[in-house]
């Protein structure tokens, strides 16, 4: 097809001597047809400014040939230009400017990147390199209105009139209702040659920007142009979005934002930004879920990101300090540097990634101080400079404060940094080592406290029955420290366990008082009611009422008995398990 407006569509495979330009092969590797550059470097009006631009021509042509006027030293008068729909800025023309100068005012006029137009300077007329250009070269500078089947427009003649000229119509590529043979997201045969024999191949373009070269110079190049790398390929080879993608990567990196994992001969790095992170053998599974596949990129590409650190699986947000540790594909929060360094990181030392590179990384649960030593296993509990291995679902549930604990796996190299712990299991319930009848509650503290009888479970609310029963190494780390009893202590106050709930008391009537771990204490029932006095109880389903004194059940053998004990009137009797009662010493009768 003719194309409206633009540049040679071949282009040359080198220019001409002179020109100073590269001709080895290189592999064009990442070169995508359907993304040939990303709008938001196509359209980024500001990524140079006229002064970094002299000093970018400086740089490519650092002598000119006597007789001539190079790129860099190129100035002329140029003219008012009004803002319209498609370049909303105007340009306000001068006596002299510099090419520099041009290249940037039109960049901000019309939304173009000047990157953008250094490369097509120097892809149609070589301008960018040439050290004895003619007049000429600057005449048609752009290759603007010079379509293949007739003469260039003579409206468009001049350097200012080229360089404002293209990029205005990218912007009408880009804005304008007409332009749909390239449609962006849908499928579309672009050829390989203006010689329809050489064929085409079918293209998604991606984005507005690879569309409006296209429109520009409509042929995308066939594998012998792209295996040529800057040099010829055969008779259908078409060179022109080849060498706009070429110029561009080895002068300004990647056309699309590189990011995400790149690989370099054999290494893999992570683009951080305007550097790149190494990433070791060991870190790569995980740095490849978070970020997909990595992409294969020339030397001179990832050259253009200067290598700063090797990647660990300690990630920091380097904006705001936030550490996580990298797992599963995910970024899991840390709470502070000292649950850091109890993993074994640092957050000083933490792979420091910009904002948006670490939030690239999908965000997972909370760490906590739950761990796994292996994907799938047993929980464990960081509790100071041991690993306290976690019994059951239960267990970590209560000791999560009711919910199910994310647990992350830990290095087998920092798990050997702790000591071997005790085993943790659920507040409130009852163990049984293994050959012998006798349960104990298990606490916090390292206590086998030991049961004397199930009735006192149900008394204080807890569940009657064995929930573990484990060996003696299991419970080595426990040491066996008294008798459940009646009375308790949780958080300094004493209490009496009745049908299920602790009622505050003024004295313990003579009875021995354990004190219960404030995790145990946490999963009982306590009665804000007020402290009882003189104690009066009664078996469930029994007759018999008791009243407690000196450490003794003493039975109160009459109504008119305990309307005398109560002071005169009807005393509260507590309610406990007929067992309990039948377990309590007993006194004289109380007459």
């Amino acid at each position: 097809m003719d194309r409206l407006a633009g540049d040679s569509t071949l282009d040359e495979a080198v220019v001409e001597e002179g020109a100073q330009v590269r001709t080895d092969a290189m592999s064009l590797v990442g070169f995508d047809p359907g993304n040939i550059i990303s709008d938001a470097v196509f359209y980024n009006s500001g990524a140079m400014t006229a002064a970094q631009i002299q000093t970018f021509l400086k740089g490519k042509v650092p002598a000119c040939q006597s007789g001539y006027v190079c790129l860099k030293d190129y100035k002329t008068r140029t003219t008012d230009r009004a803002a319209d729909s498609y370049c909303t800025k105007p340009y306000q023309g001068a006596a002299s400017e510099t090419a520099a100068t041009i290249i940037a005012k039109v960049a901000k006029a019309c939304g173009i990147n000047p990157q953008v137009l250094l490369v097509m300077l120097q892809k149609e007329q070589g301008l960018v390199t040439h050290t004895w250009p003619s007049d000429w070269r600057y005449t048609i500078a752009m290759g603007m209105a010079c379509p293949d089947t007739s003469a260039c427009d003579t409206a468009y003649y001049g350097f200012q009139n080229q360089v404002y000229g293209a990029a205005r119509q990218y912007q009408i590529y880009a804005k304008a209702s007409w332009f749909t043979w390239f449609p962006v997201g849908k499928s579309s045969q672009v050829r390989y040659h203006p010689n329809a024999s050489c064929g085409s191949s079918a293209v998604t373009i991606k984005n507005k920007a690879t569309a409006s070269l296209y429109y520009y110079t409509p042929y995308q190049p066939n594998a012998a142009a792209l295996k040529a790398g800057y040099g010829t390929g055969d008779s259908c080879s078409a060179y022109g979005n080849r060498n706009f993608y070429n110029y561009f990567t080895d002068w300004f990196g990647s056309t699309r934002n590189l990011s995400g994992l790149i690989r370099v001969g054999e290494d893999i790095f992570l683009v951080n930004g305007t550097t790149k992170v190494h990433i070791t053998a060991a870190t790569l599974s995980e740095y490849q879920k978070a970020y997909g596949s990595w992409v294969q990129v020339s030397s001179s590409t990832a050259a253009k990101y200067p290598t700063k650190g090797t990647a660990s699986h300690f990630v920091k947000n380097a904006a705001t300090g936030a550490v996580s540790l990298l797992q599963d594909g995910q970024r899991h929060l840390f709470a502070n540097c000292t649950q850091v360094a109890k993993w074994g990181g640092s957050c000083t030392k933490a792979t420091a990634l910009t904002s948006s590179v670490y939030a690239a990384i999908p965000g997972g649960e909370k760490m906590t101080n739950f761990v796994r030593v292996k994907a799938g296993g047993a929980l464990y509990l960081i509790d100071g400079s041991r690993l306290d291995r976690v019994y059951d679902r239960a267990a970590a549930t209560a000791l999560n404060g009711g919910s199910w604990p994310y647990a992350a796996v830990m290095s087998s190299a920092r798990v050997k940094a702790f000591g071997t712990g005790e085993t943790r299991f659920a507040p409130g319930v009852f163990v049984e080592q293994t050959g012998s009848t006798r349960a104990y509650l298990p606490t916090s503290d390292r206590r086998l406290v030991y049961l004397p009888v199930w009735g006192l479970a149900s008394d204080y609310g807890f569940t009657r029955g064995i929930s573990a029963r484990v060996s003696a190494s299991t419970l080595s780390l426990y040491a066996k420290s008294g008798t459940l009893g009646l009375f308790a202590r949780c958080d300094g106050k004493p209490f009496i366990a009745t049908d299920g709930t602790l009622r505050p008391i003024s004295s313990s009537s003579g009875f021995p008082v354990t004190t219960l771990d404030s995790a145990t204490c946490r999963t009982l029932d306590r009665s804000s009611a007020s402290r009882l006095g003189t104690i009066f109880v009664q078996g469930r389903g029994q007759d018999e009422v008791y009243v407690l004194q000196s450490g003794r059940l003493r039975h109160v053998t009459s109504p008119a008995v305990l309307m005398r004990l109560g002071g005169g009137v009807k005393p509260e009797v507590l309610a406990l398990d007929p067992q309990t009662v039948g377990y309590l010493p007993k006194g004289d009768p109380v007459r």
